[in-house]
């Protein structure tokens, strides 16, 4: 019978559940033998320990040189960044985001990215100072060359090694920024399907087998959102720009304006601006188009008659087509990086307007409401033959505006509103044996009232004093005004 633990063999498991093999051994510098002599169990122990320690170096060895690996909760291998976008008659900016997910140390090499514009009608455009842009974590990249291809499928071989990084929570991305804009039917950009899609190849140095990756993206549109706002008022009653109104009320022969104003609320500038207006006939006749508040005022000022040297131009009830260009415009005329000069009509942000001078009829206030509307306004791009082309912005409605003449008396309004009041000289007390008459008359009828006749009983214990002078207080929305009290 053989002494007890004479002979024994050793054999492990790793945490990780792979077996240990002699190679293993033999690379950490321990000698695998079959143990023929007798230990105290104090070194039997004493090797059980040392070796545990070494299995575990060995276990954190195995599962972090594990290759192909991705880190936890990483960002996609490939994406477009969300401040990617086009504009309407420029161009815009395309930014892909390449990252290396995988554990450290893997690099990815040999990457091509493939962008496909679909029918967007959008290619790209070399002829900017910043027409491609490539960075490594934000700092600039050399050596990086304009895509490959033409139309709307764009190619890009990216010269550069992309390394993992040791830390779980960093990743190592390379941006791709790029130009972009539609050279052909420019206007076409309104409304055209904007879906894209980037697919991207790569290899690795650990030999990974790897797959496509491919990122969607629908690309934001920059437009202009133009608001049509119409307002007027009426010169002679004392009534201005300040003051204007939607619906304006005048009498036979007053002198009427009406302001078209034309604000952008959209990203990009408005070009190529034309629209229609109609003041139904009847009750005023619309003479001329004015650039500004100062030359409308001065035509009605001048009663109607256009003065010497004014910038107004001839108009009717009926406008059709009108163009805003030059001084109707925001008059600010600029170049494409690509050749050619367009003129901004409405910055974006801004507002423009157009100012429309005429004259109530001799029998105007015989005349029912007549409404003055500006429609069928449009847009384009100056590049593309013809004003307009465009009627309404991405997600928003055609863009109109009306107001309305009021200069029939009680036209559907109320009548004269008179109100009496009797007050003493004490206005805190009873009248005594002396008070005062206060009549007020308010016109809402919404036409001017004239030759007014008026009765007024007072109660039979009192007379009128012949010693007082009747006042008469006449007060305006707008101020004084020449005819205003006769």
């Amino acid at each position: 019978m053989g002494r007890c633990c004479e002979s024994f063999v050793l054999s492990f498991v790793v945490c990780c559940g792979r077996p240990i093999s002699s190679g293993f051994f033999q690379r950490w510098g321990v000698e695998v033998m079959l143990l023929k002599k007798l230990f105290s169990i104090h070194r039997v122990r004493w090797i059980f320990a040392a070796l545990s320690a070494l299995i575990l170096l060995a276990g954190t060895e195995i599962a972090s040189a594990a290759p192909c690996d991705l880190k936890n909760n990483p960002p996609p291998f490939i994406q477009h960044d969300s401040s990617s976008y086009c504009e309407l008659c420029g161009y815009g900016y395309i930014t892909l985001e390449i990252t290396n997910p995988y554990e450290y140390p893997l690099n990815m090499t040999n990457i091509t990215v493939v962008e496909d514009l679909g029918s967007s009608g959008l290619v790209y455009e070399g002829s900017l100072s910043d027409s491609i842009t490539y960075r490594l974590n934000g700092s600039i990249l050399s050596g990086g060359s304009p895509p490959t291809g033409t139309g709307s499928i764009l190619t890009f071989n990216l010269p550069w090694t992309l390394e993992s990084r040791l830390n779980n929570n960093q990743f190592n991305t390379i941006t791709v920024t790029f130009a972009v804009r539609r050279s052909t039917d420019p206007e076409g950009l309104s409304g055209a399907t904007r879906a894209i899609q980037a697919t991207m190849t790569y290899d690795t140095d650990q030999g990974c087998t790897v797959s496509p990756q491919t990122d969607d993206f629908t690309l934001p549109l920059r437009e202009p959102v133009p608001v049509v706002t119409k307002t007027g008022w009426n010169y002679d009653a004392g009534q201005r720009q300040g003051t204007a109104s939607a619906t304006v009320y005048g009498n036979n022969n007053d002198d009427i304006v009406w302001r078209v104003r034309i604000t952008n609320n959209g990203a990009a500038d408005l070009q190529d601006l034309r629209f229609d207006d109609l003041m139904q006939s009847g009750s005023m006749t619309v003479n001329y188009a004015c650039p500004s508040e100062g030359s409308a005022n001065d035509v009605a000022l001048n009663n109607g008659v256009l003065p010497a040297l004014s910038d107004c131009v001839s108009a009717s009830n009926a406008i059709d087509d009108f163009i805003v260009t030059g001084d109707f415009g925001a008059s600010q005329d600029r170049t494409h990086p690509w050749g050619g000069s367009y003129e901004v009509d409405v910055p974006a942000g801004g507002s423009t307007s157009v100012y429309l001078v005429g004259k109530i009829l001799a029998d105007g206030s015989c005349i029912t409401e007549k409404d003055n509307t500006v429609d069928d306004v449009q847009w384009g791009c100056q590049e593309q033959t013809g004003a307009g082309g465009i009627a309404n912005a991405e997600g928003s409605l055609p863009p109109d505006s009306t107001a309305g003449l009021v200069s029939l008396y009680m036209d559907g309004r109320p009548a004269l509103e008179v109100n009496r009041q009797l007050t003493g000289a004490n206005t805190t007390q009873p009248v005594g044996t002396k008070g005062t008459m206060t009549i007020t008359i308010r016109n809402n009828t919404g036409g001017s009232v004239k030759n007014i006749h008026m009765i007024d009983t007072l109660p039979p214990e009192y007379v009128v004093d012949p010693t007082y002078t009747p006042a008469i207080n006449v007060t305006s929305p707008y101020g004084s005004y020449p005819g205003f009290i006769n």
